[in-house]
């Protein structure tokens, strides 16, 4: 799952759920609109999807490390393996690399290192490499803190293969799918400057009321399975508190007819 923006003229974040069959194809797990990138926003959008599980639990989720949706995954499905992408992890350490380690030689070096150490198959070969890592770093004291404070200490049992693959994620360690799946997404929600409403006559189904949220819930077959689409968005009254349930699509109309500020 992950976040992206500018799909609509609000610019509200739109939140991209999605699956892989046993056949590596992706599928649409479902989507929101949220108010703002909150605990209690992500926290109800999960909770929608939850319902909507047979089982109620979800044994591996992928994202990236936003704390924040984070938080909402361990609250709302508290037994389920978060892995962090390790191809966006990479590519920050990398950058990191390139502006604090000189000369490029010892760039290499120090890259190679750490493809070693993420791929790991074990513990006892983590640390045999990790101890490598440390000497080709002993004199680049920035770039080793940054890893070893942002990933290794709090995140590396999320991205490191010595961890990971004891959990099945059939190959599935990057948030790249469901990046690939907001370009097929955003053509359906059509422009990024749309108000909220533009797929409405396309839509159907009940409306559902969160205490933050309004949402009209979509089920459409994608891949023979359910898919099942949020259009969330806070509805707040004069007092700052939210307000009761609305009909649905005549109060988010009202809402899309204001002047943009």
């Amino acid at each position: 799952m992950d976040s992206t923006y500018k799909t609509c003229r609000y610019q509200m974040p739109l939140l991209e759920i999605i699956g892989v069959t046993s056949t590596e194809m992706t599928f649409c797990v479902g989507f929101a609109y949220l108010q703002s990138e909150r605990v209690d926003n992500f926290t109800w959008a999960l909770q929608m999807v939850k319902e909507q599980i047979t089982s109620g639990e979800v044994e591996v989720i992928v994202t990236d490390r936003d704390l924040v949706l984070m938080n909402a995954v361990e609250n709302v499905f508290p037994k389920a393996v978060n892995l962090l992408c390790l191809f966006h992890i990479c590519k920050n350490v990398k950058a990191k690399c390139k502006m604090t380690v000189f000369p490029k030689k010892k760039q290499v070096q120090i890259i190679k290192a750490w493809e070693a150490l993420i791929y790991s198959y074990n513990e006892a070969q983590y640390y045999m490499k990790l101890a490598i890592f440390e000497g080709i770093c002993s004199r680049c004291s920035i770039f080793y803190d940054y890893v070893h404070e942002q990933w290794l200490i709090p995140h590396k049992e999320s991205f490191v293969e010595a961890w990971t693959n004891r959990v099945m994620h059939f190959g599935n360690t990057t948030t790249q799918r469901v990046e690939s799946a907001h370009w097929s997404l955003k053509r359906i929600l059509q422009d990024s400057i749309g108000d909220i409403c533009s797929g409405g006559p396309h839509q159907h189904g009940p409306f559902q009321v969160g205490p933050h949220l309004l949402a009209p819930v979509l089920l459409a077959p994608i891949l023979l399975v359910a898919s099942i689409i949020f259009v969330v968005h806070a509805i707040q009254a004069e007092d700052g508190e939210p307000s009761p349930c609305i009909s649905g699509w005549s109060k988010l109309r009202e809402l899309s007819s204001r002047p943009h500020t």
